[in-house]
């Protein structure tokens, strides 16, 4: 049922995309963003690539935090040491380019507000203790998972070469070596050194 669910919103969101994109032809597009990512999942290579005026669909992969899901709780946490791989993938919906053009405010590296739809695989640590009883670190107990969670975010920069990104929602977590999932607040926050950053007139 999981699978099912999440597989039906990513085709309905693709339609929108396709169709939305087609309708937003325009000076105000977004930009394709090359970047390294600093945050709450880890570190981290990203690139937005645009979809038009609204849409675009931000590609990360790196270094971090994983994930132990059990009995409809769901831990996160990582070790510089021992971190886990982790790639994502988040289609985004910005809502308030134009009303943020029309007021003469900055829309640079796709600054705006927006929904999106994250989801993300995430490894067991890298370099596990392999400790047995109260010597078991939190890194041992990652396991492979996966989350999709629904999301409100927005995306400012700051200067000419970084970005400022938070987003705050609702998911769903999932164990996929013993099918354990449970329900989740979704929160992440993350400072984007722009690899790409001369800024474009819109």
């Amino acid at each position: 049922m999981f699978m099912k669910i999440t597989n039906v919103t990513f085709c309905f969101l693709l339609c929108v995309t396709s169709v939305v994109a087609q309708k937003n032809q325009g000076q105000n597009r977004i930009q394709n963003l090359s970047k390294l990512e600093i945050g709450f999942q880890g570190i981290g290579y990203g690139y937005e690539t645009g979809l038009g005026n609204n849409l675009a669909i931000d590609f990360t992969g790196g270094l971090g935090g994983g994930y132990y899901v059990y009995d409809n709780e769901v831990t996160h946490g990582w070790n510089l040491f021992q971190p886990a791989v982790y790639f994502s993938v988040n289609p985004k919906l910005y809502y308030n380019r134009k009303r943020r053009l029309e007021k003469g405010h900055n829309t640079n590296f796709n600054s705006g507000n927006y929904f999106g739809l994250m989801m993300r695989f995430t490894t067991p640590a890298l370099f596990p203790s392999n400790s047995t009883g109260d010597l078991v670190t939190f890194a041992d107990s990652l396991r492979y998972s996966y989350l999709f969670n629904f999301h409100w975010g927005l995306q400012r920069p700051i200067g000419s070469k970084w970005l400022f990104n938070v987003h705050v929602g609702l998911g769903v977590a999932r164990d996929l070596e013993f099918s354990y999932q449970a329900i989740h607040p979704a929160l992440d926050l993350k400072f984007c050194y722009l690899f790409n950053h001369r800024k474009l007139n819109h």
